[in-house]
């Protein structure tokens, strides 16, 4: 099912939809499985097996370490053999170890950065005695393959879904509705926004050293909002096909871009990946270091943890040195973020909008290491802005002026729809039903008259991760 295409997505749902409400309760689990098997073997059907395989291996897993006495060294064997599953294809060839070249499309399944994450931490809540063992077979399967999030996410924990699989979900009609409208936002998002910012972008960020000053500025400006409307897109589709069956995934985005210190728009952007790296990687790290109690161990656990933490977000996107940089790049951040709040007085409210800017500036600049393909490359980019000053004439010789104009049109209007909702403190259903339906409406006339429609910009950025 094309996530992107929405008279094909519609049409599929609508019957997807209708054929779960009208099985019985206690058939519906096996439908939607069945629907999420046949998802799965159609966007990646040589490693499909692999996934099924590594989904019972975990499940068996799960319940040796509940009964094992020594639950720990269970548990460290078995998170190192999804780690080997999700990193030996990926990065072997990378290395230059392999002697045959690995066929990836046997190897790596579809979502195996998400599952993976999603079976480490499962077998760490089962091993301290957060969450009992699984001991349904459906209900782990589709808690790991459930369609909607299996290409990109949001990273589900067992506490959250497992409990709504457990559960009946009978028709309601407000489902419908809510998951509608989150259908229609993503797909506004990543068509009519993402997409374009793409043809932009891209233009720029493929073509190193051919554009200067103004003109690359502006594409990191702009890939800012691509990454974020173009993942935020696929996560309230995810949502919202989730919503139409009954089931609440978890909100992955916040209004990050409104945070107004680094350690915010971390609490805001990727929630449910933020709150698996502080949970099994930077709390598990801070705790070891302060049990120490010396005034040198003291320093690390404010240093070491957010640099290993963002080192390991940068390695699980992928093993090149660029994501490595920004891995460390925000570390750092966030160490100097903690010690200027040690540090400094009360944050005046009325600086507010100064603090916001300045994170969204350290965040968009983060983006040369993780848009560029290499470390010269990131030189490259960065020496383009001082060479010599450009206006957009260079680029609007390869790209429609149309796509600049829609662009510094659409993300003003987008983020202040956002920024008004974050600061009068209203959720969408407390506004009022007349501009409901004009947002509506105009979500759907956009949808229509200004989605980018090419094969080249369908796919979601995570989906690559």
């Amino acid at each position: 099912m094309d996530l992107t295409n929405p008279l094909l997505l519609i049409l599929g749902l609508t019957v997807v939809v209708a054929l779960y409400y009208a099985f019985p309760d206690q058939w519906r689990r096996y439908y939607l499985f069945l629907i999420s098997l046949v998802f799965l073997f159609l966007a990646t059907p040589q490693a499909s097996l692999l996934l099924v395989l590594l989904s019972l291996f975990n499940y068996g897993m799960g319940i040796f370490i509940e009964r094992a006495s020594k639950k720990r060294w269970i548990t460290t064997l078995s998170i190192f053999i999804n780690c080997i599953v999700f990193l030996f294809p990926r990065y072997l060839n990378l290395t230059g170890t392999a002697a045959v070249p690995v066929p990836t499309n046997y190897l790596i399944p579809l979502g195996i950065a998400f599952i993976t994450l999603q079976n480490i931490s499962y077998l760490l809540n089962v091993s301290r005695g957060i969450l009992p063992a699984e001991r349904n077979l459906l209900n782990f399967l589709l808690f790991i393959i459930f369609f909607p999030k299996i290409t990109a996410g949001p990273i589900e924990s067992a506490r959250h879904f497992l409990p709504q699989v457990r559960q009946t979900h009978p028709y309601k009609a407000e489902n419908i509705h809510q998951g509608l409208f989150l259908i229609g936002s993503g797909i506004f998002k990543k068509i009519v926004i993402a997409d374009r910012l793409a043809l932009i972008t891209d233009q720029v960020f493929n073509n190193p050293g051919q554009y200067y000053g103004l003109t690359v500025v502006t594409a990191v400006f702009f890939y800012s909002f691509q990454i974020y409307f173009d993942f935020s897109g696929y996560t309230d589709i995810a949502r919202g096909i989730a919503c139409l069956f009954g089931y609440d995934l978890s909100i992955n985005f916040n209004k990050p871009f409104l945070a107004e210190n680094i350690n915010e728009f971390w609490s805001r952007w990727h929630i449910t990946f933020t709150t698996w790296l502080r949970e099994n990687i930077f709390f598990p790290i801070r705790r070891f270091l302060l049990r120490q109690s010396n005034n040198a161990t003291a320093f690390l656990a404010l240093f070491i943890p957010p640099l290993i933490t963002m080192l390991a977000s940068g390695l699980w996107h992928g093993l090149k040195r660029p994501f490595i940089l920004w891995g460390l790049y925000h570390g750092l951040l966030l160490f100097f973020t903690v010690l200027l709040n040690k540090s400094k007085k009360p944050q005046n409210p009325k600086n507010r909008w100064g603090r916001r800017l300045t994170t969204f500036g350290l965040v968009t600049f983060g983006w040369f290491f993780f848009r560029a393909s290499s470390i010269p490359e990131i030189g490259i980019f960065l020496q383009s802005i001082f060479v010599k000053s450009t206006t957009f004439h260079d680029l609007l010789l390869d790209i429609d002026a149309f796509d600049l104009v829609i662009a510094f049109v659409a993300i003003p209007m987008v983020m202040g729809f956002e920024i008004y909702l974050h600061d009068s403190q209203k959720a969408w259903n407390e506004l009022p039903a007349v501009i409901r339906w004009i947002a509506c409406l105009a979500i759907l006339l956009s949808i229509s008259m200004l989605g980018v429609y090419q094969p080249g910009n369908t796919e979601f950025i995570y989906a690559g991760f």
